[in-house]
């Protein structure tokens, strides 16, 4: 499925991340040895460092009620710890994280306004709090999510599996589950091999995964449980025809699995490796854990080995220019400094002239969108009425005790056909409008932070020049600062879109990356307009049916789909212009975080100019002593720093994606 280079599985993965490790904690302690000379850049390892350790890869199990989702975790975990019952049993979100030791940890929601406090309880009670009670099936949850501590092998090294409530569960549910499917790395679809691929399954694929696709690569594994109730014959009949109906359905790579989740469960429990091996599970965590390593966590790593390697050069460039300092006299360095601080206010006004210069140009182009958004918005709720009149719905009352629930299931699809209308509009607004608008603004951006780095380095140059003169013996010539490089590597995920947009920014500079991000930019902006998602209009029709005669609903008559569309266009109306800001405002945090990358890197440098002279001024003042034990650690630092620069060079080429993947566009489709 993937290409053979890079880790292969979460094992290999780990390895190279140790050997990230070590090599920023050899940095650190060889940058570490120069004191005030490299404080920025200790900051900036430290800083890379946590990223590494921390990093976690978020895996969504998501599925239709009583479709076998806890069942499948379970069979991950290899003990029934998750509530599996013919009720539902997921009414919060379940994160499940390594831990030796077994725990459940429950994080209430906040009561009055203040926030609550998380509490333990034991594994064995998660049923009591984790199911739905059948008395009270609206209620919602009191938690708002749940932790699970076990030693499941797949999230030893930073998996993080969460549990979802069903797609068919209470409104409150399904904000939860999208706003943890919007920073997912990968996506389980659990469905029934008995009643494959429901008109909500269908739905929820192709209106929030792969909505959500668009905004970043989203991959999604189609796992098929409960195929052990059927016999060999039913079996070979099923999955044919499940393949067939979701071939059209599928991105290039993703696959189907086919589990037996019960069996898995039952096998690790009493440690029978064949049943295991029959079982299916075995197959599907192999293929996950490839998927982790080599789409998302070699990207991540080849991100994270570029910005070590800048770091590693500017240690370089900083022991090698206190040595040049080391070697002058007195009276030249005082003189170095006196001429140095105009120069580095004169750096330092550049970069908030920089800075200034691109927020003016960011905040114009968000007033931009926000009237472009607002004018959007005011023409979908002039159609809102027309829309609800038009509509075609299949749904009927009939003669049934259920009449209030069959009304709803008519007004849901009635709201569910003018948000397919609103959604519609909003696509063909943001590749019309959004996406051109981003993409100019984004080439205009980016050449004036282009222009003024490049006109940054020139000057820095010159200062390192003049300050790094003596052609003494012993010391080699200081590198050049390499900002524009170094601004390319902190581009590296700035905008969404992962480490293929971070390679468009490293290979082709900042105007290649942010062209190349403004469809995910849009994306990611349009998620705010109607809350979560233009489903949420479908939930104002269905809100409306309490207050409406249950003889006009049965009709649902012109007068009624009249009053429901104005209902819904007074609703837009009244969240147009928070909508609106919202929405600009998300649109333009690529640029901002972009910016700010930018701006951080060329403040690193000033500040670690400033700390090397004044660690020189020191040294001399404390006398000749103190200078040739600086001088001989330094050269030290600098041999060290070689020989760490040499070996990142090589793990950089190691996880460096081909050309044909590191371009993949950031999504599947």
């Amino acid at each position: 499925m993937f290409s053979d280079r890079g880790p292969q599985d979460l094992g290999d993965l780990a390895r190279e991340r140790d050997r990230l490790i070590e090599l920023l904690g050899r940095l650190s302690a060889a940058v570490g040895s120069l004191e005030d000379d490299a404080v920025a850049v200790l900051d900036a390892i430290s800083a890379l460092e946590r990223r590494v350790r921390d990093q976690r890869f978020i895996v969504m199990v998501v599925g239709d009620f009583n479709r076998g989702k806890s069942t499948l975790v379970n069979a991950l975990l290899g003990a029934r710890v998750l509530p599996t019952l013919p009720v539902p049993t997921t009414a919060v979100i379940t994160e499940v994280h390594y831990s030796e030791q077994p725990y459940a940890e429950l994080h209430p929601l906040p009561a009055d306004g203040r926030a609550a406090e998380p509490f333990r309880v034991d594994v064995t009670d998660l049923r009591t709090h984790l199911t739905v009670r059948p008395d009270a099936p609206d209620t919602a949850s009191p938690y708002k999510r749940a932790v699970v501590g076990y030693p499941v092998e797949l999230c030893r090294n930073g998996v993080v599996l969460v549990d979802s409530p069903g797609l068919n569960n209470i409104e409150v549910h399904d904000d939860i589950t999208l706003t943890y499917l919007e920073n997912a790395d990968a996506v389980v679809m659990v469905m029934d091999s008995t009643a494959a691929l429901g008109q909500n399954e269908r739905e929820h694929l192709e209106h929030r995964i792969r909505e959500t696709s668009r905004q970043h690569a989203l991959y999604v594994f189609f796992v098929f449980t409960k195929s052990d109730i059927m016999d060999e014959d039913e079996l070979s009949i099923a999955i044919p025809d499940i393949r067939r109906r979701m071939e059209p359905l599928l991105q290039p790579r993703e696959a189907l699995f086919f589990v037996r989740a019960k069996h898995a469960v039952d096998a690790r429990s009493a440690h029978d490796d064949t049943a295991l091996a029959t079982s299916g599970i075995l197959e599907f965590e192999q293929s996950l854990s490839v998927f982790l390593a080599h789409e998302r966590g070699r990207r991540a790593a080849w991100a994270a080995s570029l910005e070590l390697a800048g770091l590693v050069e500017l240690g370089r460039t900083t022991a090698t220019g206190s040595m040049k300092l080391m070697l002058m006299g007195q009276a030249k360095l005082e003189r170095h400094h006196a001429e140095l601080v105009p120069r580095l206010q004169a750096l330092e006004a550049r970069r908030e002239r920089l800075l200034g210069l691109a927020n003016a140009q960011i905040d114009q182009v968000r007033t931009d969108i926000e009237a472009r958004a607002r004018e959007m918005l005011r023409r979908i709720g002039d159609q809102c009425v027309d829309w609800a009149v038009e509509a075609e719905i299949e749904a009927k009352v009939g003669a049934s005790l259920r009449i209030r629930t069959k009304m709803e299931a008519m007004l849901e699809e009635l709201g569910a056909a003018i948000a397919a209308r609103a959604e519609a509009e909003v696509e063909e607004w943001r590749q019309d409008t959004l996406v051109p608008l981003l993409e100019q603004q984004s080439t205009l951006l980016s050449e004036l932070i282009d222009h003024e780095v490049a006109q940054f380095e020139v000057d820095l140059t010159e200062l390192r020049s003049a300050l790094f003169d003596d052609d003494d013996a012993g010391t080699d010539p200081v590198p050049a600062p390499r900002v524009g490089e170094r601004v390319a590597a902190g581009l590296l995920g700035t905008v969404g879109g992962g480490v293929a947009l971070g390679y468009a920014g490293f290979r082709y500079g900042m105007k290649g990356m942010l062209r190349q991000a403004a469809p995910i930019m849009s994306g990611l902006a349009l998620a705010t307009l109607f809350g979560v998602s233009t489903g949420g209009l479908a939930l104002i029709a269905v809100g409306i049916s309490t207050a409406l005669n249950a003889r006009a609903l049965s009709r649902l008559d012109k007068s009624i789909r009249t009053q429901i569309g104005k209902e819904i266009q007074q609703k837009i109306a009244d969240e147009r212009n928070d909508s609106a800001a919202r929405t600009a405002a998300e649109a333009v945090k690529g640029l901002r975080a972009a910016t700010s990358a930018c701006v951080s890197v060329l403040r690193t440098e000033i500040e670690s100019i400033d700390s090397q002279v004044k660690v020189a001024l020191e040294a001399r003042t404390e006398g000749a002593e103190r200078v040739a034990k600086q001088f001989a650690l330094l050269d030290g630092v600098s041999k060290d720093l070689g020989d760490i620069g040499e070996e990142v060079g090589r793990l950089v080429a190691e996880l460096e994606p081909s050309e044909e993947e590191a371009s993949r566009p950031p999504s599947w489709s």
